[in-house]
């Protein structure tokens, strides 16, 4: 957990990771990964949890791992 250098895309993005949303009325809109959920229906290590991004706009919405992109 402590290697920084080396990021795995796969196990999540943690609070703090820049984002762009690929989906919805917010689709190219740049954010901040803000808060980080599990999902119930899915086992603790699966990479699809729930996002609740930080946008430019103020807005707070949530979004799957697969519905963000990492920013570099």
């Amino acid at each position: 957990m402590g290697d920084t250098k080396s990021k795995s895309w796969g196990q999540g993005y943690p609070v703090g990771t820049r984002v762009r949303v690929q989906v919805g009325l917010s689709a190219g809109e740049l954010g901040e990964v803000a808060d980080v959920y599990g999902d119930a229906h899915r086992p603790p290590i699966a990479p699809f949890r729930w996002y609740g991004v930080r946008l430019v706009n103020g807005l707070r919405p949530l979004y799957r791992h697969d519905e963000l992109k990492p920013v570099h």
